[in-house]
């Protein structure tokens, strides 16, 4: 997640993003049908890009899978996310990635600590940490978290 201080490095990112033929909507749909079942009904935004940057060829963003720019803007889901990450996650790790910087954008979700306490929940900034997760990981990590979620609001 970035602020407004880095606009610079927003302006790079997003006139160097591009479309691709990856179905980025399949994975927001999804996501709001998981938040559904759980009475979660946030603003559905105006704004939805979704594209891909070359992140790990801008300086300040090595190493980085993917950025959101939408946490606390309800009109908004913008996410860049870096093809050359994407390309080498497997499907869990696609679903993990999508589902943090939609958490970010959708439920304006900071990123937890990087405890080891917190390690392998949803919002756990570091991915590479979920190279060795399945499917089943993924569902139960966005389960939990919707839980809380659906359990604060009530």
């Amino acid at each position: 997640s970035a602020n407004q201080t880095d606009s610079d490095l927003y302006e790079s990112i997003s006139k160097s993003s591009y479309e691709s033929d990856v179905d980025f909507q399949m994975y927001v749909d999804k996501f709001y049908r998981d938040i559904g079942v759980y009475g979660i009904y946030p603003k559905k935004p105006k704004t939805n890009i979704i594209k891909f940057t070359k992140l790990d060829q801008l300086d300040n963003t090595t190493h980085i899978h993917g950025l959101s720019y939408g946490i606390n803007d309800d009109d908004r889901i913008e996410i860049y996310i870096n093809p050359s990450s994407w390309k080498s996650f497997n499907k869990p790790m696609r679903y993990f990635l999508m589902y943090h910087e939609l958490a970010h954008d959708i439920l304006n979700l900071d990123d937890l600590k990087e405890n080891t306490i917190n390690e392998g929940k949803l919002m756990y900034p570091t991915i590479s940490n979920y190279e060795k997760k399945d499917m089943d990981d993924f569902i139960e990590s966005f389960n939990a978290l919707f839980e809380d979620i659906a359990k604060k609001q009530n």
